[in-house]
Parts: structure tokens; sequence; C-alpha cells
């Protein structure tokens, strides 16, 4: 069963419908898919975007995403088939509802997004990509990192993936694992199912700065994977100290500003505009 609110949606036929999407499972994330959805309309995304919630996201944050994505669609969660001690990361208990993607077949492609990722450049060369591409793991480039994955939605392959959730393994006890281990020829195969890594860089290249300046002019998406968030106040404390460390123990140069100030700073952009649609709105009223 699933719920759809819309707001503005494009007027264009189901063949040619294309969507930039995340999931979020859990309030702790709509202020990520907030930033994450403002990033890409600052990029003019020039299609829909939608979030598939699940019901642990209640009605105010359902308006909340409103206000910047096209669409909230609810789906049902997919529980994770592995046991918890397995899990990289506690977050992991509810990323494989992200399956949920390739069931939205009302699109003939869709980008998907980790809601802890924001948008720095075009996607739209992307809808040119086959019916599955992904970049590569930061830590292990054979194999794909599932922040940002495009690909062509089939219920097909939704049921397949479900038969074999007790089939496959998960190296790291999520959805990437699996994922991994579904899409085993992605390093093997056709390459333009491989991405650039331009479009999934991890913000922690920012602790190598010549690294992050050779790239720095082609990035398009930035991840900020790990388990402290640029919204959360441990994670800057966590950040923080890490580069004290960096500078103190090597030689190596952190990139200013750091890639947690391109987040913040497309949160202040967000505030200000959504306080502007505000004032606009209450003008019109009166």
């Amino acid at each position: 069963m699933s719920m759809s609110m819309n707001r503005h949606l494009s007027t264009v036929t189901d063949s040619c419908r294309y969507a930039c999407a995340t999931v979020v499972t859990t309030p702790k994330y709509v202020i990520g898919a907030m930033v994450l959805g403002h990033s890409l309309r600052q990029q003019k995304w020039p299609h829909e975007l939608v979030v598939y919630v699940t019901d642990d996201v209640g009605p105010d944050a359902r308006d909340e995403l409103l206000l910047v994505w096209d669409r909230v669609v609810e789906v049902v969660a997919i529980a994770n088939p592995n046991a918890r001690k397995q899990l990289g990361f506690a977050s992991f208990a509810t990323t494989y509802t992200k399956l949920r993607v390739w069931e939205q077949t009302e699109y003939a492609k869709i980008i998907y997004l980790d809601a802890d990722t924001t948008v720095v450049g075009d996607l739209t060369e992307l809808l040119d990509r086959p019916d599955f591409a992904a970049g590569p793991c930061g830590t292990a480039p054979d194999q794909f990192n599932s922040g940002v994955m495009v690909l062509t939605p089939s219920q097909i392959v939704f049921d397949d993936m479900v038969i074999q959730l007790s089939e496959l393994g998960s190296y790291d006890g999520g959805d990437q694992g699996f994922l991994n281990s579904y899409y085993a020829d992605w390093y093997t195969g056709p390459a333009d199912r491989r991405l650039p890594f331009a479009y999934n860089v991890p913000w922690l290249l920012a602790f190598y700065a010549k690294a992050w300046r050779r790239i720095e002019d082609d990035i398009r998406v930035i991840h900020y994977y790990g388990p402290q968030k640029p919204w959360q106040l441990k994670g800057e404390t966590t950040y923080t100290i890490l580069t004290r460390v960096v500078r103190f123990m090597t030689s190596l140069e952190v990139v200013e500003p750091s890639p947690r100030t391109t987040w913040w700073n497309i949160h202040a952009d967000l505030q200000r505009t959504l306080r502007a649609q505000a004032s606009d709105g209450l003008r019109r009223a009166s």
C-alpha cells in the first residue's frame, strides 16, 4: 500500500518520466533529505523529486519534506535479513527499504541518492546510463557504493531481489553488500554501468587536499557517509578532532572550506528560501 502527496509535478507521460529520489526511514534523516532536495533545486534539476518514506516518518515531517520535494510516497519497510551483530552500522537495520525504488515503475529512470548526499553539479547526463549504474566504493574500487545509483525500475527485478534476500550475502550487513552480490558483474561488465568517481565523492577525501583539488571542478555529488552527519553536533566535534589529528600527525593539507561547510551553506540557503516562501504566502493571504 502506498500513499502519494503531490505538489507541483511536471506534465509528462509515464514513458518519459524521470526522477531523483531518496528514501527516509527515520525522522533523523529528514533534515538531510531537505538539504539534498534543495541542492537539486539549486542545480536546476528539470524532472521530478520524490521521497519514499516509511510509517516511522510522521505527517509533520512529510509536510516539511513537501516544502522541497514534489512527492512524498509511503512504502512498506523491508527488514534487514542479517543479524544485528553483522551490520556495519546500526542504521543498516532499515537500509534494505531502498530496494523499493525498483518498484516505482511509473518512472522510466530514477537517479537514487542517499539522504546524506548533496548535489553540486548537473546530473542529467546520468539519464543516458543503462538499466543500472553506480560509482566505485572509496575503500574497495571493485565494489560500488549504493549511495548514488541510476536504475530502471522493474517489478520483475524487485520481485527477484526479494527472492534473493535470503540467498545472497552482504559483506557489510546492509543493502550495499547485497546489491553488489546481486549486480555481481558491475566491475567486469559493460563500462557504462560504472559512474565516474565525481558522482559519489566521499567527504573524507577532503583530508587529502591534493586529491580533492584534482577533481574539485568535476564533483557532482558529495557523500557524507559514516556514523556522524553534518547536521549532528557530535559530527562537527568529531570533524574538528579529526582535522587536528591529521594536521598534528601528518604533513597532509586539509581542504578549506571543508565539504561540511558546503552542506551548511546549502542548509542556510534552504532556510532563506523557506522564509521567503512563507513571507510571500503571508503577503498573498493578506
